[in-house]
């Protein structure tokens, strides 16, 4: 029974040693830094002699992870806005092939029979032609404003 008890606190003694030491471990700067960068909360079980230096490094680690993730949350709302204004361009795309085809039609009409009502209608096409590519003239320069804009984003 002696030699069971002794075993017993020996072990015990073992464990706590290595949960200290793991302790120990756990509350190094590198360990706060790769803590704080990774966006975990900050830990409260660090002995007052590391404490200081450990959230130091968390510290620094967590103001790393706030600026990646501003970057990313930036990123993402060009990439929004993006692809918002190449659906606009695509839906242009679109108006334009139909008033070009359209045009076409008109010009096919008045060479068959001239009159005043064709005139007007391809006089508002040329017109509404005109306007849609100006409109695309202006997204593919902000499409163009904003992919510049993110390629020039830096992390931090």
């Amino acid at each position: 029974m002696k030699y069971f008890v002794a075993l017993l606190l020996s072990c015990s003694l073992l464990s706590l040693t290595t949960i200290a030491h793991a302790d120990t471990e756990d509350c190094s700067p590198e360990y706060g830094y790769f803590l704080g960068k990774s966006g975990e909360p900050l830990p409260t079980t660090c002995p007052p002699e590391l404490r200081t230096a450990f959230e130091k490094s968390y510290n620094e680690g967590q103001q790393e992870f706030y600026q990646i993730s501003l970057w990313e949350d930036t990123l993402n709302a060009l990439d929004l806005e993006i692809a918002k204004q190449e659906q606009q361009r695509h839906e242009l795309d679109s108006e334009l092939d139909y008033l070009q085809s359209r045009i076409e039609q008109l010009h096919q009409l008045i060479a068959t029979e001239d009159t005043p009502q064709r005139h007007q209608m391809l006089t508002w096409a040329e017109t509404e032609f005109a306007n849609q590519k100006q409109q695309r003239r202006i997204i593919e320069e902000e499409i163009h404003r904003l992919q510049n804009e993110k390629y020039q984003q830096k992390p931090w």
